[in-house]
């Protein structure tokens, strides 16, 4: 991982891009977690204990990577990849309630109207292509031509 790559103008909107909505999410469900905890039930997909678990992960995950890859680039890359894959489950608990027929509220941002669609599934797609494709370019070897010692820091 170049630490000039992770701190280019590109790598930090994008990680703007995916970590503020991690963020807010996450704050606005820390603030009113029975109304998220209402919308995981809803999705049909767990019901009781793993619902309030499914729930607690969610809500403390975004802000964990959300502030992960804002605001330390070194843990960026690990972090890129984590929420890639809490987009997708995102992603599939969408799909699934639509193909099910489900009218609910998506619950990305607390009690608010907004209906899970294909508007909010393509949101979550396309954060989650970010998130990958940003690990992805982060996670790639890096060719000994990019390393240099430094004789006064005594490191790589």
């Amino acid at each position: 991982m170049g630490t000039n790559l992770i701190n280019s103008w590109p790598m930090v909107i994008g990680r703007l891009i995916v970590g503020l909505p991690l963020i807010v999410s996450g704050l606005i469900h820390l603030a009113g977690p029975y109304f998220f905890l209402e919308a995981v039930l809803q999705y049909q997909l767990v019901r009781g204990l793993p619902a309030q678990f499914v729930a607690m992960i969610v809500m403390v995950s975004s802000v964990v990577l959300g502030t992960a890859i804002v605001f330390y680039s070194r843990l960026s890359p690990i972090s890129l990849g984590l929420s890639a894959v809490l987009f997708l489950s995102f992603v599939v608990a969408q799909v699934s309630a639509v193909a099910r027929g489900l009218n609910i509220a998506c619950g990305c941002f607390g009690a608010t109207n907004h209906q899970i669609g294909w508007m909010s599934i393509g949101l979550s797609i396309s954060l989650c292509i970010i998130a990958s494709v940003m690990y992805w370019k982060l996670s790639k070897p890096v060719e000994p031509s990019e390393l240099t010692v430094s004789a006064e820091k005594g490191s790589l």
